[in-house]
């Protein structure tokens, strides 16, 4: 099992998000059994800027097939459970491995409640800056 943290401070746009500054603090469960990955990302978000100054739970959560050693299959789930938001989402996604240590990220995500975005794409550039190579 891998452990990590991950500490976020967000700016944004009036017109993308209701709060112009959000901090972000997730917890990173990560465990591997042959080529499937399950991720688990409990996230606790606050606006520091805006109408709303309480936590919420966001969790997130992921399942991921290697198809082969360059292309993985997978799903994510995205979640806001606060007390004035509440919306679900799913992502289909693939990986592209692009060598040993750069990957590319690609998503499609669909909104289950009317309160989220209804159609979303994503996509991640990912590369190490250090520490164990895999």
């Amino acid at each position: 099992m891998k452990l990590g943290l991950s500490v976020e401070y967000e700016a944004t746009r009036p017109a993308f998000s209701e709060s112009a500054r959000t901090f972000e603090l997730t917890a990173i469960l990560e465990h591997r059994i042959a080529g499937l990955q399950v991720l688990f990302d409990p996230t606790f978000e606050r606006d520091l800027a805006g109408p709303e100054h309480e936590f919420e739970f966001e969790p997130k959560a992921r399942a991921g097939l290697d198809i082969s050693r360059t292309v993985t299959l997978g799903v994510e789930y995205y979640a806001s459970l606060g007390e004035t938001t509440r919306w679900q989402q799913f992502y289909p996604t693939a990986d592209l491995r692009l060598g040993d240590e750069l990957s590319l990220h690609f998503g499609v995500g669909f909104g289950s409640m009317s309160s989220g975005d209804r159609l979303v794409f994503k996509t991640a550039f990912e590369m190490p800056l250090g520490g164990e190579k895999h």
